[in-house]
């Protein structure tokens, strides 16, 4: 308490720092307008592929499902959440590794993390990896979401995507 009144008793210390303040966030808030907007990208309709920077993705479909397959069984979702499957192909150009980094969109929010699985053995991959191939994620998100996911939101090589889609309940 003896600092604060120390302080108080010096206003011209206290003032320039109320000033240096003042200028460091003015300089923050500068900073950030001056930033340009980026619009958001054209959404693809599904079944119509969209390219990124030496690659190209295309979203097969999206559907409720009761539960996500494990090494060890199998997860169902928590009481008032469900699943959602996406199945998208992607495919880079010859010698590309593909990098991908997927979210989920609904109205005026966005699901960023996926559920691990495990679905080598049904012929899918988790992630992008290599030049090409058919990736299967699973969102778990509040059931009362589900009719507003119109599509997912891909980053990948450099690019930044949307590909859009209804979610056929199950």
């Amino acid at each position: 308490m003896s600092w604060l009144r120390e302080r108080l008793r010096r206003p011209v210390a206290l003032l320039a720092g109320a000033v240096l303040i003042a200028v460091a966030f003015s300089a923050l808030w500068l900073a950030r307008v001056t930033v340009p907007y980026t619009k958001d990208p054209e959404p693809t309709p599904q079944d119509q592929t969209a390219h990124t920077p030496g690659a190209g993705f295309t979203l097969r479909g999206m559907t409720t499902v009761e539960v996500v397959p494990q090494v060890s069984g199998a997860d169902s979702p928590v009481p008032g959440a469900a699943f959602v499957a996406v199945v998208f192909d992607y495919a880079g150009e010859p010698g590309v590794d593909v990098a991908c980094e997927v979210h989920l969109l609904g109205a005026d929010r966005t699901w960023t993390r996926d559920t691990q699985s495990w679905v080598k053995d049904w012929g899918y991959q988790s992630f992008c990896e290599g030049s090409s191939g058919t990736v299967l994620k699973f969102f778990q998100i509040p059931a009362t979401a589900v009719p507003e996911v119109h599509g997912i939101r891909i980053w990948g090589n450099g690019g930044d995507i949307i590909l859009a889609g209804e979610v056929k309940v199950q």
